[in-house]
């Protein structure tokens, strides 16, 4: 065990804090090191990853260990946070990996925000979007072979993304300033529907929260009783006698 105690007394990890972060009992931690140093495997390949990637070079450097460290405290974090019981096994490791990827990347610094809103807009939107489903997999069927047949829709808007888009393969598109005042019109269209959007649900929320109130005032008022600001919030919290 003194290869593995070595290298986290020079990282001034103790054994505790180490066993903590991987999620694991002390006398469980011992029985890793063990069998890790006596043959360089440890059967639960979650825990031989760990190991392999914090202790495989004795000259990995103080920098670099923590980096890994905090990479395996946010996996045990995602995996306490996230529920992922009810998925089947291919689901839950795309959450992993692309768990994985994302805080990475991060950890390299530099790392661009409108990426990480895309990929949000696309995981939201995809199933009631058809541009946004279809351009991710076109993007997709491009870079990977799938054991699935492509769809007409498929074939359609991938033959429209590559007559527009297959030529930025070959070349650095110009400037175009038409094309470009275009999309800052679409752009500010997009921003006023999204806004008009949020407005119908505040005037929806906001008639439903009018009448709950009511709804409320008139229970006290049954009791012989004016119901308060903070009473008709607790109620409306869940807290109140009428939830």
């Amino acid at each position: 065990m003194q290869m593995i105690k070595n290298t986290l007394k020079r990282m001034n990890v103790t054994q505790s804090e180490f066993a903590n972060a991987i999620g694991v009992s002390r006398p469980t931690l011992d029985a890793y090191i063990d069998q890790f140093q006596k043959t360089g495997h440890i059967i639960k390949d979650e825990y031989n990853q760990i190991f392999i990637n914090l202790f495989a070079s004795a000259e990995i450097s103080y920098q670099e260990f923590h980096e890994k460290l905090q990479m395996v405290v946010c996996d045990k974090k995602r995996e306490n946070n996230i529920n992922t019981c009810a998925l089947d096994d291919n689901a839950e490791e795309y959450i992993y990996r692309v768990q994985k990827a994302m805080i990475s990347d991060m950890l390299e610094g530099d790392w661009d925000e409108k990426i990480y809103y895309y990929i949000l807009l696309t995981i939201s939107n995809y199933k009631n979007d058809e541009i946004f489903r279809e351009y991710a997999r076109y993007v997709a069927d491009l870079n990977t072979e799938w054991h699935e047949e492509i769809t007409s829709t498929d074939k359609q808007y991938y033959s429209f993304f590559h007559k527009n888009l297959g030529s930025l393969f070959s070349r650095k598109p110009e400037f175009d300033q038409k094309e470009f005042d275009d999309f800052l019109k679409q752009k500010e269209i997009l921003r006023k529907q999204k806004e008009e959007r949020k407005e119908t649900v505040r005037q929806e929320t906001n008639k439903e929260l009018m009448d709950k109130i009511k709804e409320i005032q008139k229970k006290y008022e049954d009791m012989g009783k004016e119901a308060s600001k903070n009473e008709i919030i607790d109620c409306i919290v869940g807290r109140g006698m009428y939830q």
